[in-house]
């Protein structure tokens, strides 16, 4: 199950995405609009505009580089062109690596970190990188659902373990843009050969029905095996122009990191105060737990057309465990006046 089921569901607040709360900015609306006027053509087959200008964008090199029809096709690719016959995946986590893995019939081992520790997970899974010497590890860096961004120092421990037990490392920083720590980022550290970085547009530019994705590798020879396994002209014309757009509108995302710093923490310390678990979260996002342990906050919020991610079905958590994005402020006032509604409507 994912978020973000707003076709089978009357939805007016959708909290269970976590894409930019400032919605698409007005440029990559215009050039989305504009780009109509070449979808008779193929798109590029190679994205060479648009890996030029990732290159440039993050200092790195176009051959470092390949793009796909969002994260998940590029998972899926990499999945394919390892050929794991045994991963780690932390967890609580994202199930979309799951499916990917089980398609090409790998085993699957989950490193499970607890709520009483808020999660922390670092030694954990190196613990598990030395005993099992698995052929790939996920990790997803901030953390989807819990929002635990790891350190720089934490990383490296674990690329250095990666490296000692011969595991393909794939690191996910889809979230990474978002939060005030992007300069920790990976890709800016010198990415080792047996690595992929995982990035996106989708939440970052709040342009998930575009797919749009991308990965920085060390080596041309990773790059052009997994590409090899990405579907033809899988980047259309409308998102590679929406992709070399937005990556001029630095002001957009500094707005956006502002915003969200400040309204997650707003909403940490008002659902505190109401009685519930709020774990800590540098994403535009919180995981929390409701003491009721049931379904009662989803189905209430759902009558009111608000939409918030049930995590009942993460590896690692049970009823009671919702992730709510951070959104702009008279939106958050709307969730917290209707879940304070349920709250006093249980006294």
């Amino acid at each position: 199950m994912h978020g973000g089921d707003i076709y089978r569901n009357k939805v007016t607040l959708d909290y269970s995405v976590n894409t930019n709360p400032l919605g698409v900015c007005e440029e990559v609306k215009k050039a989305l609009l504009s780009s109509m006027e070449e979808v008779e053509h193929y798109p590029d087959y190679y994205c060479e505009e648009l890996k030029e200008a990732l290159a440039e964008y993050h200092q790195l090199k176009p051959e470092q580089i390949l793009c796909g029809n969002g994260a998940s096709e590029i998972i899926t690719a990499v999945c394919r062109y390892v050929q794991p016959q045994k991963v780690l995946l932390p967890v609580p986590g994202f199930s979309g690596y799951e499916k990917a893995l089980k398609a090409v019939g790998a085993g699957v081992c989950y490193v499970l970190s607890q709520a009483d520790s808020e999660f922390a997970a670092t030694e954990t899974i190196i613990k598990a990188i030395r005993e099992q010497k698995p052929d790939m590890l996920f990790l997803t860096n901030p953390n989807n659902p819990t929002g635990q961004l790891l350190s720089k120092k934490s990383v490296d421990k674990i690329v250095a373990a990666c490296d000692k037990a011969q595991t393909f490392l794939v690191v996910d920083e889809c979230f990474i843009e978002l939060t005030m720590y992007r300069d920790e980022s990976l890709l800016y550290r010198g990415i080792p050969k047996n690595a992929l970085v995982l990035r996106a547009f989708t939440k970052s530019y709040a342009i998930p029905g575009v797919r749009l994705g991308y990965a920085v590798v060390a080596n041309k020879e990773l790059r052009d095996g997994v590409e090899e396994q990405l579907s033809e002209w899988s980047v259309s014309i409308p998102a590679q122009k929406a992709g070399l757009v937005a990556l001029q509108e630095e002001a957009y995302l500094e707005r956006a990191r502002l915003v969200i710093a400040q309204e997650r923490e707003r909403l940490r310390k008002e659902l505190k105060e109401l009685g519930m678990q709020v774990f800590p979260s540098s994403a535009n996002y919180i995981l929390i737990y409701d003491p009721a342990e049931d379904d009662s906050l989803y189905r209430f919020l759902l009558r009111w057309g608000i939409l918030i991610r049930d995590c009942s079905d993460y590896y690692g958590l049970s009823q009671g465990y919702y992730r709510i994005a951070v959104k702009m402020p008279e939106e958050n006032d709307q969730l917290l006046s209707r879940i304070k509604e349920c709250f006093y409507a249980r006294d």
